[in-house]
This record gives structure tokens, C-alpha cells and sequence, in this order.
């Protein structure tokens, strides 16, 4: 039996269970199997179960969810997706979906500040352009945690959020929505939702948005013009 599987069964439990191991000393074991050297044993079933793990400390909430931030867990996941190596990106993308619905807006900005846009962007264009079927779930996985994420930056931080846009669509990453979106494949919907509820009028987030925040025009009152 895997050493973490013992521990993956109670943290399944949550609550008091799961705030117990996170109190034993859990996540820093799980920080030295992403930093290991050995990559033969770090890519086996003991990530496996590590992303398991940390996939059921999310879920019971802001207070374990900060412990994940506390221990440095979450930059070495978003650096995992750009890993050609790493076989654990559906765990890890899954993770950080979850923290979009269980974590604090806080906690969401926090990943936002580690690049988890640039991240979640650059494996959908790099997936996409692999192809593939395992590739297409995949993506659209990808996609729907790119527009969780988004959707929370709208609500809470309208200046941050125009930020990333202007920054996604410098970066090409708007061009790869529109490549997806395009080509029919089963993940265009999810491009095509996040193209029409972030970037249809563009222009207005590219070029008119600091000019707009300049003569103090709320962020909602242009927006609703698109």
C-alpha cells in the first residue's frame, strides 16, 4: 500500500479529520514529493494520492486552503502544468478549480499573483496544438477553471480584471480562445463562453480602460455597452 493512501482515507472524511492531519504535519511531506529529485518515485502513485490528498484539504474550506498557501504548495502545482514531464495535470488543474469554489476570493488572487492565468493559458495552447481526444477533455477542463477564475476576479477586483484581460490579449492567449472556439472541437464551447463574456468589445478593455478608471467611469456602467 502506497505510504499516503492511509492518509488519503481520512482526509476524505474532511472537517475535524482532515484539519487534524493538515495539524500533523501533512503538507510539508507532500512539498518534499514535488521537490524531489527523484522524479521516478515523485511521478508515481505517491503523487498520485498526494494530489488526493490535497484535493480533500481544499475542499473543507479557506482555513485549509491556507494552509496550502502557508506550506508553498500552490506555486509548485502551477509550475507543474508547464512540466512536460509531469502525468498529474488533470489533479492539479482539478485542485485549483476547487479552490475557486471553496477557497476565499483572497485565496483565488493569491493563485493569480503565482501566474495561475499565464499557466492555465499557455497548457491550453500548448494541449491544443498536441491534439487528441485524452487532450480535448483535458483542455476543456482547463478552460472551465480559466473562466472560474476569471468570473472571480470580475466580481471582486474590476481594475485587476481588466488587467488580465489586457494581458491575455498581449500575450496571444485571446487568439488561442478564438483558434479553439473555431475549429469545432469539443472544447470550443468553453473558449466560446469565455470569448463572449470577456473579450467581445475588447477594444474597450485594451484601449479605452485606463482612460475610463482616469475619469473615474465604474468599470460595470462601459462593460454593460458591449
Amino acid at each position: 500500500m502506497p505510504i499516503f493512501q492511509p492518509v488519503a482515507r481520512i482526509s476524505e472524511k474532511r472537517g475535524k479529520h482532515t484539519k487534524l492531519i493538515v495539524k500533523l504535519g501533512v503538507l510539508p511531506a507532500l512539498l518534499e514529493i514535488w521537490n524531489s529529485s527523484d522524479k521516478d518515485w515523485a511521478e508515481s502513485s505517491a503523487h498520485k494520492e498526494a494530489c488526493g490528498i490535497l484535493h480533500y484539504i481544499v475542499l473543507s474550506g479557506p482555513h485549509t486552503i491556507q494552509a496550502i498557501v502557508d506550506a508553498g504548495l500552490f506555486p509548485e502545482l502551477i509550475t507543474s502544468l508547464s512540466d512536460d514531464e509531469s502525468n498529474m495535470k488533470s489533479d492539479i488543474i482539478d485542485v485549483l478549480c476547487d479552490v475557486t469554489n471553496y477557497g476565499s476570493f483572497r485565496q483565488v488572487k493569491y493563485l493569480v499573483d503565482q501566474e495561475v492565468v499565464s499557466a492555465l493559458c499557455s497548457f491550453v495552447a500548448d494541449s491544443f496544438c498536441v491534439g487528441g481526444s485524452d487532450d480535448v477533455v483535458l483542455v476543456t477542463r482547463a478552460l472551465e477553471c480559466l473562466g472560474e477564475i476569471l468570473g472571480s476576479i470580475e466580481k471582486n477586483d474590476t481594475a485587476l480584471i481588466g488587467r488580465i484581460l489586457r494581458s491575455m490579449n498581449e500575450e496571444g492567449d485571446r487568439e488561442t480562445l478564438e483558434n479553439i472556439a473555431a475549429m469545432g472541437s469539443d472544447a470550443g464551447p468553453t473558449a466560446r463562453g469565455i470569448i463572449d463574456s470577456y473579450f467581445v468589445g475588447e477594444f474597450y478593455f485594451v484601449d479605452v480602460h485606463d482612460l475610463m478608471e482616469q475619469f473615474g467611469v465604474p468599470y460595470e456602467e462601459y462593460r454593460d455597452l458591449l
